[in-house]
């Protein structure tokens, strides 16, 4: 790290050296010219130059009335070129210019050049003619303005600081290392910088830096403490402190030492040294031992509640010497298990070892004296009364103050009864052993501390190692990392609890390196005779998680699909009732705007009405696009020109400071979808992209030919394998997380505050998707960006090309019979209104029983028939049909705000069938009637239902 400070230095000072340098030949130069000296000019000129090669620097002459700009090889070597390869003019240099860097360059520039700074001055990247970049440090400054104060020329240097900015970076780089390596150190380490008063004592102690383990010993916060002193933060801490610290700061020799720190209540071990050589700063080292301490006080206490144990133990526990002489402990229990009181036995060899058994004894002195330690040697004794008894020992080592051993601690527990039972526990035993041997579960057997004692049953088969590879392991060592912390967890609540049985699940790794998912049922039998540890039933699960994952996977997809399709068929109903109305208020309202002009004041009121039924409108419209039951009028179109089309809305749409960039695929397939619906979905995602980049960003907008397989369809249900054409969106905004994902497509779900959305955008692309046959899908992460992928099935048909309608100006009129059948009185009496306005003669009916008897009363031709599609008893459809036989040139027209499949399929309208939808504007029923009606001076019969 010093290396590449040193390195930054040596550069930032010869830089500064060699501007002043040439800043004196520039100011020698000048007064030069003043003087009409020339000779001495160019001697100084040449000076300059000579300095500029010499100092490693590019200059440039920029002549600005004739845009011509001078620069010397120097320059031009920088980024690879010949003097004569570089274009003279400002346009040339600036096409060199990073484009992230291009917006500060001229900004600074500007700034200069209009006089708001004295010097012009600024890092940027330049294009070397290899294609790398370059980082050039550019000063430059403004040396002639005409008499309005407008720059005439302007001249600078250019010198290569890529070695200084890669040195910056490494610098970088080496402090994150560090304070990666300081977040996980163990000890509480930071760093102050000291702060002397006049008498050359240590003031205070400012903070600089400390790590994760210091905040927290400490409770603070670096960010909340940095640059703050000790005294402010803990004006309580001791004077001793800051002696110590200061004595360290000024000698620089480490101390090492134990304090209290009265503001945390902690003692502590404490390593301090200074880490340069200057008294400014200092570094230390924390180990908390207020628990240390606090354990060594418990020390005396335990020592008490030993002497209580070993009094009350059920076990015989004796005291030795090396002699076999009875010293220190003869317990209670000793004393009723072996029958000689503890003054009997005390400063006395062992009463209860037999004659015969001296030789036996004496191999066990041997072993104590060298320090050897005895765990459950069965022996025979003699009591008291002379019956001999079957114990078992356990002794280790007693050693002095200097180490040495002077004796042993033995415990004698009575087997005799367990060795009756053995024999038993044997033909037991044996008959588990065959039936673990046999069984489909591996059985394990762990010690308290989860090493592994006995392993049977088929281990090879489901984990890859046979079971005595396995003893002698910890249990833990083969668990996926992410499961190890909860089965820890697990088994240590099990070892705490005698006879309790606990069951967990984890990932066990195969001697293959794969992972398999394990299920094990743990009982505590540490305190069981015969088993003494946990015993483990193991059964390989992972074909059953691998199910159960899929089942939940499949399960929330069905209850997501059942919840978006009952809450599309809540919003398709209320869109149907809504249209009849908005139907009546739209037709009324256009009526009596026709009957008022502008000085009437109740003109705006009426506008007022027409603007609020026009954003109900698409309000409706909007819950019918996503209910997939908006009726579209699909045409096969090529996406790339659909966006092309609305690349220039798009970009005023966003924003200046969000930068649009559109990838089109060269080479694209058709799709068969409504241009003006998916114009809106281009919409809807491009102001939610917007939404997300309040700040600025980028949108990236791309077309693509794709072919979905069968393994990507098997992780993507919503989507079948095949060709389809794919559109991205993606934004370089805030993400969203999990939870926000799972609500984005819902009617009404926003983010937004509240006003500022109906949380209808992507509910409306969504449905518009969907119903296009597609699948739309979201990829995002917090601050990481979104992108949204639409896939649609593509068709091999040609493409049409798209063409905007010009509105019609006139009212369209006509004097033909038309047949009105609409079930609501509402839409009913304003549809007569508006078609006798227009000039036509109308029979009206409320359904399809009163539409009979007037066709049949009616002795004169009838031109059209204008029918609601979705009507109580006869459907429009069926009424269309039945009238047809009757009246065979009669033209049909069908009308509905919501459709049931009778007169579409999926929203998409029969080809042959006229339609128009509610609610309808005058002017669209006007030109829609009188294009049905002028069918048949073309020779076509779009109502004829029988071909």
């Amino acid at each position: 790290m010093s290396s590449e400070i040193s390195k930054k230095k040596e550069l930032e000072e010869k830089l500064l050296r060699l501007q002043q340098e040439i800043a004196g030949l520039k100011d020698s130069l000048s007064l030069k010219k003043v003087r009409g000296d020339g000779a001495a000019a160019g001697e100084n000129r040449g000076r300059l130059e000579l300095v500029l090669d010499g100092g490693d620097l590019g200059s440039w002459d920029w002549d600005i009335p004739s845009d011509m700009n001078r620069i010397n090889e120097r320059w031009a070597e920088m980024l690879g070129y010949r003097l004569e390869e570089i274009e003279p003019r400002y346009e040339g240099w600036e096409k060199l210019i990073h484009p992230d860097d291009l917006t500060r360059v001229r900004e600074t520039l500007a700034a200069h050049l209009e006089g708001r700074t004295a010097f012009y001055e600024v890092e940027h990247r330049l294009r070397h003619k290899s294609g790398d970049w370059v980082w050039v440090l550019t000063k430059g400054k403004v040396t002639a303005r005409d008499a309005s104060g407008h720059p005439l020329r302007m001249a600078g240097t250019h010198l290569d600081i890529t070695e200084r900015i890669r040195a910056e970076e490494a610098l970088r780089k080496n402090v994150r290392e560090f304070e990666g390596l300081m977040k996980y150190m163990a000890n509480a380490f930071v760093v102050w910088e000291t702060v002397f008063g006049e008498d050359g004592r240590l003031k205070d102690i400012v903070f600089n830096y400390f790590n994760d383990a210091y905040s927290r010993v400490s409770g603070l916060k670096l960010d909340d403490v940095r640059g703050r002193g000790v005294r402010e933060i803990w004006p309580e801490t001791e004077e001793s402190w800051y002696e110590v610290y200061g004595e360290v700061a000024l000698t620089g020799v480490p101390k090492t030492f134990e304090m209290y720190h009265k503001p945390t209540r902690g003692l502590y071990a404490c390593n301090a040294y200074r880490p340069w050589d200057s008294k400014d700063r200092i570094c230390v080292v924390f180990e908390d031992i207020t628990q240390r301490r606090e354990a060594e006080g418990a020390l005396q206490k335990t020592n008490e509640l030993l002497k209580a144990i070993i009094e009350a133990a059920p076990v015989a526990i004796i005291g030795l010497d090396l002699d076999g002489i009875v010293r220190m402990v003869w317990n209670p229990a000793a004393e009723k298990m072996l029958g000689w009181t503890a003054q009997e036995a005390m400063g006395k060899f062992l009463p209860t070892v037999p004659t015969d058994k001296r030789e036996e004894f004496q191999k066990y002195r041997e072993w104590m004296r060298k320090g050897l330690t005895m765990k459950g040697v069965e022996v025979r004794r003699q009591r008291r009364d002379g019956v001999l008894v079957d114990y078992s020992i356990y002794a280790s080592p007693l050693h002095d103050s200097s180490g040495k051993i002077v004796g042993n601690i033995a415990v004698m527990v009575d087997i005799t009864e367990h060795k009756r039972a053995e024999a038993a526990l044997r033909t037991s035993e044996e008959r588990f052993k065959r039936l673990v041997q046999n069984s489909s579960d591996v059985i394990a057997i762990l010690d308290e501390k989860g090493t592994v004692t006995s392993v049977s049953g088929p281990s090879k088969a489901i984990v890859g190692y046979e079971p005595e590879e396995l003893v002698g392991t910890h249990a833990f060592d083969h668990i996926h990392p992410g499961d190890r912390e909860s089965t820890l967890k697990t088994f240590t609540e099990g070892v705490a609890q005698a006879g309790s049985t606990h069951r967990w699940e984890y990932r066990f790794r195969h001697r293959d390196g794969s992972w398999v998912v394990m299920e094990a049922v743990g009982t505590n039998l540490l305190k069981d005779p015969v088993v003494k540890g946990i015993v483990l039933n193991i059964r390989e699960i992972t074909e059953r998680k691998d199910a159960e994952e899929e089942r939940n996977k499949l399960q929330e997809q069905l209850q997501q699909a059942m919840k978006m399709e009952a809450v599309g068929r809540l919003a398709g109903g209320v869109a149907h009732d809504f249209n009849n109305l908005l139907t009546v208020i739209h037709g009324y309202v256009e009526l009596a705007r026709m009957k008022l002009t502008p000085p009437d004041p109740l003109l705006k009121a009426i506008d007022g009405i027409h603007r609020a039924a026009e954003s109900a409108a698409a309000l409706t419209n909007q819950l019918l696009a996503f209910s997939r039951r908006q009726i579209i009028e699909p045409k096969v179109l090529n996406l790339n020109d659909l966006i092309e089309g609305l690349a220039k809305m798009l970009t005023r749409l966003i924003g200046e400071d969000i930068e649009l960039k559109i990838v089109l695929a060269g080479v694209l397939g058709s799709v068969r979808v409504d241009p003006g619906q998916f114009e809106q979905v281009l919409v809807n995602l491009a102001v939610n992209a917007r939404d997300a980049m309040p700040n600025g960003g980028r949108l990236v907008i791309e077309t693509a030919d794709v072919e979905l397989d069968e393994e990507y369809c098997s992780r993507h249900p919503q989507m079948q394998p095949g060709r389809y054409i794919q559109l991205a969106m993606s934004d370089t905004g805030h993400g969203m997380g999990e939870e926000v994902k799972r609500h984005l497509f819902e009617p009404f779900f926003t983010t937004k505050d509240k006003g500022q959305g109906t949380g209808l955008g992507l509910a409306t692309t969504f449905g518009a998707v969907k119903q296009a046959g597609g699948a739309i899908e979201v990829y995002s992460e917090v601050d990481r960006g979104t992108t949204f992928k639409i896939y649609l099935p593509r068709v091999e048909e040609q493409a049409e090309r798209l063409v905007k309608e010009a509105p019609d100006l006139e009212l369209a009129r006509g004097k033909e019979t038309i047949l009105l059948v609409e079930d609501d009185e509402g839409v009913r009496d304003v549809a007569l209104n508006i078609l006798e306005h227009l000039g036509y003669r109308v029979l009206t009916a409320a359904n399809g029983g009163e539409a009979f008897l007037l066709v049949e009363k009616h002795a004169g031709p009838i031109a059209l028939l204008m029918t609601d599609v979705v009507m109580p008893g006869i459907n429009g459809r069926e009424l269309a049909e039945r009238l047809l036989r009757l009246k065979p040139d009669m033209k049909v027209l069908f009308t509905s705000g919501y459709t049931e499949n009778v007169i579409v399929h999926h929203g998409v309208v029969d080809r042959n069938l006229n339609f128009i939808g509610k609610p309808y504007s005058m002017q669209a029923l006007a030109r829609k009637i009188r294009d049905v009606l002028d069918q048949a001076n073309r020779g076509e019969r779009r109502g004829d239902h029988n071909g």
